[in-house]
């Protein structure tokens, strides 16, 4: 039973730490195309688009850390994986294309400057990327 949970506890952190090391992998990136107030609208618009992927992925991820450990076959957890990787890559690629096509009204709308464009599309990425 501890072996169960330090397996399944591992399995859960690991799948959390996946969008942590890609916003560290991108940190230079913002860096070198962003100032400091482009960089904290960046963050702000970063936490909206927070918000909306809870919305949009549905929080599968949640249900892979369920069902995984339960799986009874490999082929079960292939399943499951796959399943799971290709509608959240879906659902994150539909999100990425609408919220860059309404990145003008987000920019005017929550950060309160239509030329800060460039700074939600951005975001749009990172959340992407995620």
């Amino acid at each position: 039973m501890i072996r169960r949970l330090i397996k399944d506890s591992v399995f859960y952190a690991f799948s959390a730490a996946i969008p942590a090391a890609t916003g560290l992998l991108l940190l230079p990136f913002y860096a070198r195309m962003l100032g400091p107030r482009e960089y904290g609208l960046l963050d702000a618009t970063t936490v909206f688009l927070a918000l909306i992927g809870t919305v949009v992925a549905l929080e599968i991820a949640q249900g892979v850390a369920r069902f995984l450990p339960a799986a009874d076959s490999v082929a079960s957890r292939r399943q499951i994986g796959s399943t799971a990787f290709w509608f959240s890559a879906g659902a994150f690629g539909i999100a990425a294309v609408v919220l860059g096509l309404a990145a003008p009204w987000i920019a005017r709308s929550v950060l309160g400057a239509p030329e800060h464009v460039a700074v939600v599309r951005t975001a749009t990425l990172a959340m992407f990327s995620g």
